[in-house]
């Protein structure tokens, strides 16, 4: 995989991982997609090779 390709995915697993943050703040839903939004943009990210 190239680098460009990595960046995107980083990018948006963090964008994954802020709407799941802020979804699980700001909406009252009893819900648990946040959770799930958050897991998967943390495994975008870590499949995209972390911070490294």
């Amino acid at each position: 995989m190239t680098n460009k390709w990595r960046t995107l995915l980083r990018i948006s697993g963090f964008i994954f991982i802020l709407a799941g943050i802020l979804t699980g703040i700001f909406t009252e839903l009893p819900s648990n997609w946040s959770t799930v939004v958050v897991f998967l943009g943390l495994g975008q990210f870590l499949a995209a090779g972390g911070f490294g």
